[in-house]
């Protein structure tokens, strides 16, 4: 029990070393494991986060989407609240049902949030057939699975101009994002995918080849973050 006329329940001491979540994952190696996240590397990605995703530090109405178990749910506690936000959970498989989905971003007054590009194109649809607008969204991040010009193009049209468009590209063992790009930027060709884009701040991306070397502009290698 918590004594309520005491405040040494929260006099907890907590070092940026420490661990804030361990998140499983099978990685890049196929075997599931736990990825120990400190404090340090979450407020690393945070900082990158309110420099490029929220600059000016104006706090959002984030929907998570996600399940707990996957770090972008873990993101999205950050960004909501570090920033002075607030974090709409919602239930398990809203995006399933694009209907109930919309319905909640316009009761809950949605602000941003952060899925896959296949539901990114079906809220589009949805928003384009019933002609419903969505005048809170400020902005959406795609987990780029495959999202080609042509749906961009869409949403751009679609969802006006006053909602920012990035993709958001990462690891687990890296901290949820470790690269992002904004599509106001970016001309991809409609049959084209969308890029990850560059580093976000305190990241750096370099490619590789097998000897550890960097490869020429163009050349095939592999990712490595730092």
């Amino acid at each position: 029990a918590i004594d309520a006329e005491s405040s040494s329940d929260l006099d907890v001491q907590t070092v940026a070393g420490q661990a804030a979540v361990v998140i499983y994952t099978s990685g890049s190696t196929g075997r599931p494991k736990g990825v120990l996240v400190t404090h340090e590397a979450l407020i690393s990605t945070f900082t990158g986060w309110a420099g490029t995703h929220f600059p000016g530090g104006v706090g959002l109405r984030w929907l998570a989407m996600n399940s707990v178990s996957f770090d972008v749910f873990t993101g999205d506690v950050v960004r909501a609240l570090c920033s002075g936000g607030s974090l709409v959970v919602a239930p398990v498989g809203l995006q399933l049902s694009t209907a109930e989905w919309v319905e909640t971003i316009r009761r809950e007054r949605v602000n941003a949030f952060e899925c896959s590009p296949r539901y990114l194109d079906r809220l589009v649809d949805y928003v384009e057939a019933t002609n419903i607008e969505l005048d809170s969204l400020r902005l959406l991040v795609a987990i780029p699975d495959l999202w080609r010009g042509s749906g961009v193009v869409r949403a751009r049209r679609v969802l006006g101009g006053g909602v920012r468009l990035l993709t958001a590209y990462g690891v687990t063992e890296a901290t949820i994002d470790s690269s992002f790009s904004d599509l106001a930027d970016v001309r991809v060709g409609v049959d084209e995918p969308t890029p990850i884009g560059g580093p976000l701040p305190n990241t750096r991306l370099y490619v590789l080849d097998r000897h550890l070397s960097p490869v020429p502009v163009g050349a095939v290698g592999e990712l490595f973050i730092a």
